[in-house]
């Protein structure tokens, strides 16, 4: 576990979770930054322009969490995870996102 990270003026992050049967899935974890902004404005049919990329992106996790959701990593332990399969978070790794946002 990666300490307690709140979700107060935070960069977005993909959290790898490990769950009790042993799987990890990892989820996008929205902040408030930029990349945050993006991907809320984002159609998920563009893929061009500032939003080249995204597609391929969208196939790195399995659930999005909003900041309204989670404030706090730790409070994913002991939570169930997002996949509809009944088991819980027992640990997580975070990974800061360092999305480049172009104008276009």
């Amino acid at each position: 576990m990666n300490g307690s990270v709140t979700m107060t003026n935070q960069k977005s992050k993909l959290i790898h979770a490990k769950i009790k049967c042993g799987y990890t899935y990892t989820y996008l974890w929205l902040g408030n930054d930029d990349f945050a902004k993006l991907w809320e404005s984002w159609d998920y049919d563009s893929d061009e322009g500032k939003f080249e990329g995204l597609h391929a992106f969208d196939s790195a996790f399995g659930y999005t969490i909003n900041s309204d959701e989670i404030k706090n990593a730790d409070d994913l332990i002991g939570q169930e995870d997002f996949n509809d399969n009944g088991d819980i978070i027992v640990d997580y790794e975070l990974e800061d996102i360092n999305w480049e946002i172009s104008d276009e």
